[in-house]
């Protein structure tokens, strides 16, 4: 069962919502009462099942950033940091947990087929610690080298092209269902070294797609116990694969991860089989948000889609400065493992720490002209991909893809335009992430 409970300050009126995450763990959500004022004049509210939120959530992270940057819900269970300077020393100091154990709200789940997983979310890669993580991530990032990451551009174009064909004489596509929902998704089978075209191939998307739902704290009963099946089929599809691997090694980042060593030590088929999750959960619905996030934005800004589509060598910028502009994921959870003081605040052991990156990345502190896409802006540092030793593994697979993408789209689609007004663009209500429901699209047909 689901539980609510309010929480009031003489600023924000908001209610966190909690329920069990597809593993079963327990997992705190923003959702608001009917009525938050932050000042006399606008009410703004944290509201991400709200698609006006969801549309813009800038206004109300600005209030919260200038107001109260370490801001405490009195009645409930935690802080949110919206200053950029708070948020990346919240990645990386030793004493805030990406391991939910620590929260002091934690339950272990009770129902059998969520307890048979339980090894596997203990070896999460985000939820290890000290030594085990160190050793673990040394070795995880053995197979997402540069190198092994860059071999897989001609796989995302060939996706790419596979999902564009049907529409290339059209005149006009759905990016979100038609490419964007799909493509990151094949990149992480054929990543792992899952054949095109296979039957298991298919099945790797239907049981993503099942895994990816059951990450909503609004899902039943019912849902996650057949999220536990799911899961379980998922992790024996892959270990057939790894068995396949171990025999008959190929070019894939599968193969690397069986071969990885390091002072003797390898990866556990533990280890490797908690792996897949976390990449299809963190690989999959943001890389597709931002994929259709960051071509909204090029196509409302005229002049920088023209610099993107006339300056190639200023792509790889682009792409970093895209992603500060907008990124889709609300919040990143961290638990204190000890009392410590933030940013002039007290947080007591075991409390929830909300790390906001979208609003670090409107902070003019740390960036100039903020709310301003500039597509020549060189930023120092973001908090996209995190920040020390917990920086994302994965960051150079999801900014080639992004940028793979947006590539083919700018350079292949001539007159690339939307078909509705931008303010009709559609999102939806989405707990954990900004998700654009639809971006119609039309183009000069070929």
């Amino acid at each position: 069962m689901s539980q609510h409970h309010p929480i009031r300050s003489n600023r924000i009126r908001v209610t966190f919502f909690f329920a069990q995450d597809a593993q079963g763990s327990i997992i705190p959500f923003v959702v608001p009462d009917p009525q938050t004022t932050l000042n006399a004049i606008h009410e703004l509210r944290i509201d991400p099942l709200d698609t006006n939120f969801a549309r813009n959530p800038y206004p109300v992270f600005r209030a919260l950033r200038e107001r109260d940057p370490v801001h405490w819900w009195e009645d409930g269970p935690g802080w949110v940091l919206t200053r950029f300077t708070d948020v990346v020393e919240g990645f990386k100091h030793p004493d805030l947990s990406g391991n939910i154990r620590h929260w002091e709200l934690f339950r272990e789940p009770t129902h059998p087929d969520l307890k048979r997983l339980r090894p596997y979310d203990d070896a999460l890669l985000t939820a290890l610690e000290d030594d085990h993580h160190n050793r673990v991530r040394r070795l995880v990032a053995k197979a997402f080298t540069p190198r092994s990451v860059a071999r897989l551009e001609p796989v995302m174009k060939e996706i790419l092209d596979d999902c564009l064909a049907p529409h290339r004489k059209r005149g006009n596509l759905e990016l979100m269902q038609d490419v964007a929902r799909s493509y990151p998704t094949r990149v992480i089978s054929r990543m792992l070294g899952i054949p095109s075209d296979t039957q298991r191939e298919q099945r790797f998307k239907e049981l993503s797609d099942i895994l990816i739902s059951l990450t909503s704290p609004l899902v039943s009963e019912e849902e996650r116990i057949a999220g536990a099946a799911a899961r379980e089929e998922m992790l024996a599809l892959v270990e057939e694969v790894l068995d396949e691997r171990r025999h008959q090694p190929q070019d894939d980042i599968l193969s690397a991860l069986l071969a990885a060593e390091d002072d003797g030590q390898t990866l556990s088929t533990t280890e490797l089989l908690s792996l897949v999750p976390l990449i299809i959960l963190a690989g999959s619905e943001t890389t597709a948000n931002s994929l259709g996030i960051g071509l909204l934005d090029l196509l409302r800004h005229p002049d920088q889609f023209a610099l993107f589509r006339d300056e190639p060598a200023l792509r790889p910028r682009a792409i970093e400065e895209l992603l500060r502009f907008q990124q889709p994921g609300y919040f990143l959870a961290r638990y204190a493992l000890r009392d410590l003081e933030f940013g002039g605040r007290k947080i007591r052991k075991g409390q929830l720490v909300l790390l906001s990156s979208p609003a670090a990345h409107r902070d003019p502190e740390a960036f100039p002209d903020p709310d301003h896409l500039d597509l020549r802006r060189m930023p120092d540092q973001t908090a996209v991909f995190g920040h020390g030793v917990h920086f994302c593994l994965g960051a150079q697979l999801a900014r080639l893809e992004l940028s793979t993408a947006l590539t083919k789209l700018v350079d292949e689609f001539p007159g690339l335009r939307l078909s509705v007004p931008a303010e009709e663009v559609e999102f939806e209500p989405n707990i954990q992430i900004r998700t654009l429901g639809a971006l119609p699209l039309a183009f000069d047909a070929a």
